[in-house]
């Protein structure tokens, strides 16, 4: 059973950056995902410089949670919440289909009513970006689009590619 949704943007910042940079900086989306299976809960996190959260960058971050998930899982229980734009709406159930077909299981698509701050993923990108946040302002890291899934990795074991 996973839970997904997007996590507010990483904006790429430094500890001591000019005022200049404030303007120039880059961001990192964080597709956050809890899974549930084989009893226990596999926090994900998918990063990404593609800052669309458009309906193709969507199934292809759910295709990419479905391999992570067991060979056994018969059934998949999709919860999410966001805007119609997001994942609730018919190009998703699409590709849903195509999934199924796939990998040979039964997807259901479960939602919640459309805002923030529901479960536990919102608590997983903000906790990985608290982790990438403490190296940057120790001096630690400089942290860029390109570096962000690096440095996260290192913090966490939450980080997928």
């Amino acid at each position: 059973m996973p839970q997904v949704d997007f996590s507010e943007n990483y904006t790429c910042m430094f500890q001591e950056e000019i005022q200049r940079a404030h303007w120039k900086q880059d961001q990192v989306i964080l597709v956050t995902a809890v899974l549930l299976f084989d009893g226990k809960l596999h926090p994900s996190v998918i990063t990404s410089d593609n800052l669309d959260h458009g309906k193709d960058t969507i199934v292809a971050y759910i295709y990419h949670l479905q391999d992570t998930l067991s060979n056994t899982v018969e059934t998949i229980s999709i919860w999410s919440y966001g805007p119609l734009s997001q994942f609730k709406n018919r190009f998703i159930v699409a590709a849903i289909s195509a999934l199924q077909e796939k990998h040979k299981v039964n997807i259901r698509r479960k939602f919640f009513a459309t805002s923030h701050g529901k479960g536990s993923v919102v608590g997983i990108g903000g906790s990985v970006k608290r982790q990438v946040w403490t190296s940057v302002s120790t001096r630690k890291a400089i942290v860029t689009d390109a570096t962000f899934a690096q440095l996260a990795k290192q913090a966490s074991n939450m980080l997928r590619s």
